[in-house]
Formats: structure tokens, sequence, C-alpha cells
């Protein structure tokens, strides 16, 4: 079991951790070396943006085991980029999964959205997997830009729409409040 909770600056120090291991950087295609002052601003900038939402992922003994988010939140038209990452010491015991399912509950049911789509390295096979499980499609085959000491990386845009989704797990959800893993913010 899992909770979601808006996140917070006494989180920093975990998500801190957490995002700037080498591999987990390589995962999610960001440069792991940032300054602790830079990932101060990385949060105070994206919490004070309308257009995203930042979670901190707590396991059933309130844990930090991760991060994971909403970004471009479009609410005209009804549509939002999922993110999840789960810090490396707490990879294999479906956090993930739970997340993903979490979040998708919170954007169909409580934010509306109609899609949700997100974008994930094509190396990274176990999130493809995972979103995969979820019925989210491949859309489109971009590149990602690391900078310039670094070439572009291929990324695939998975897509996801609620009527999908619902076909998938609709039972399961009416069993289930979309609250029930997410805090209030």
């Amino acid at each position: 079991m899992i909770r979601l909770r808006p996140m917070t600056k006494n989180d920093l120090g975990d998500s801190y951790c957490c995002m700037n291991d080498y591999e987990t950087a390589r995962l999610i295609n960001r440069n792991p070396i940032m300054t602790y002052a830079e990932h101060i601003q990385w949060y105070e900038k994206a919490a004070s943006n309308s257009r995203r939402l930042l979670f901190c992922i707590e396991d059933d003994t309130a844990q930090y085991v991760g991060n994971c988010g909403f970004n471009h939140i479009d609410k005209s038209n009804k549509r939002a980029e999922l993110w999840i990452v789960i810090d490396k010491y707490s990879r294999g015991f479906g956090y993930g999964t739970m997340a993903t399912q979490a979040l998708l509950r919170y954007g169909f049911y409580d934010m509306g959205c109609t899609l949700i789509y997100l974008h994930v390295l094509s190396y990274n096979r176990g999130a493809i997997n995972l979103y995969s499980k979820f019925g989210f499609k491949k859309a489109a085959i971009t590149y990602e830009d690391r900078g310039s000491k670094c070439l572009p990386e291929r990324s695939l845009r998975m897509e996801l729409k609620r009527s999908a989704y619902q076909q998938m797990f609709l039972a399961e959800d009416l069993k289930l409040n979309s609250r029930q893993h997410v805090a209030s913010q």
C-alpha cells in the first residue's frame, strides 16, 4: 500500500538523494550533477506553477519511496503529463505500479482529464512495460536533448484515454474511492 501526499520543502533531502542518483538520473534523462540549491530552485519553481502537481510517494510505514505528479496540466483540453521517479532502494516492490494506479485515478476522476500522457526513454523497458500494463499506447517517438555534452536520447510519448482506462479498470475503481491513496492538497 502507498500514499501520495503533496511534496513539501521537508521532503527535499530525500528527493535530492533520489533524483541525483546516477542510475535514476539516466532513467529519467536528467543530468545527475545538480546541487542542493538547484534542487531547491527546481522545487520552488515547480511548486509555484499552477500547471504542475508534485507528490511524494510513501509506503505503509510513511517512508519516502519516490516522487510523482503531473506536468503540463491543461484544464481546457482536459489532459496532463504523468511522471514518476522511484528511489533506487525502493524499486522492485510494486511502488511504481501502485503510484501509477493512484495517479491515473486522480487524473481521470478528480482532475477530470480525458487524456493522460507521458514520456519515457526508449531503453527504460521496465517503465514501458509498466505503462503498457495500464493501457498506455505508443503515440510518438521524440528525441530529448540532455544538453551540449550529451547526444539527444530517443524517447517514447505514450498516451492513455480515460475511456480505454475505464474499460480496463472500471469495476475495480468503483470499489475504491479515487482519493484513497492521494492525500488532499
